[in-house]
């Protein structure tokens, strides 16, 4: 067996040691490009955050139901309302009609002396 000395030994060490860091820094690289920054995460919780807050602010089903069926029954009162405008509209043609008659049989009869 060969006799070595420590410092035999002190170039291998560094070269081994400097090895290691660029192995340490290749694989810190190539592992950072997977995970995401602080900045980065806190920017997303940020978001969630408001997110979470415009969810919470905004109706729920029940709330959005009840208004449904409010519409609902105000489109049923229009519907209901427009039928009713549209006979009185032939009403009113139908007594305009008769007005029109009595009219021109007043006008052709001939005045009493």
């Amino acid at each position: 067996m060969a006799d070595f000395a420590w410092r035999d030994l002190a170039p291998i060490a560094i070269i081994a040691t400097a090895l290691a860091g660029v192995a340490m820094l290749l694989i810190r690289a190539s592992i950072s490009k997977d995970f995401a920054r602080r900045a980065d995460v806190a920017d997303l919780s940020g978001r969630l955050e408001k997110l979470e807050d415009a969810v919470r602010a905004s109706p729920s089903h029940a709330d959005i139901r009840s208004i449904t069926d409010r519409v609902a029954s105000v489109e049923t009162s229009v519907g209901v309302a427009n039928a009713q405008i549209s006979g009185v509209r032939e009403d009113v043609r139908g007594v305009q009609h008769d007005l029109r008659l009595l009219l021109t049989h007043m006008m052709a009869r001939e005045p009493q002396k």
